[in-house]
């Protein structure tokens, strides 16, 4: 990545640092207290999610098993084929 310089007086410099450092530093409080809320909460819906995309994957393996010349590893852990 390219660096990137920017030449302000002082005052300027200061309230751009100041936006620049909560753009850029992390996950505002709004988006913790969601995260934390869905990882402590009911985890019926990962579960379920968790089926059907197990589910998709096996359907897929077996629709490209059916292809001549073509073999497909089951995939362990993401979503693509």
């Amino acid at each position: 990545m390219a660096a990137r310089f920017c030449l302000l007086p002082l005052p300027i410099h200061r309230r751009k640092a100041k936006v620049q450092s909560q753009i850029c530093s992390g996950a505002c409080s709004v988006a913790q207290a969601a995260a934390a809320a869905a990882l402590n909460g009911p985890q019926d819906d990962v579960r379920r999610f968790c089926a059907a995309f197990e589910e998709r994957r096996n359907l897929v393996v077996e629709r490209i098993s059916q292809i001549d010349g073509l073999t497909l590893d089951p995939p362990g852990g993401a979503f693509m084929a």
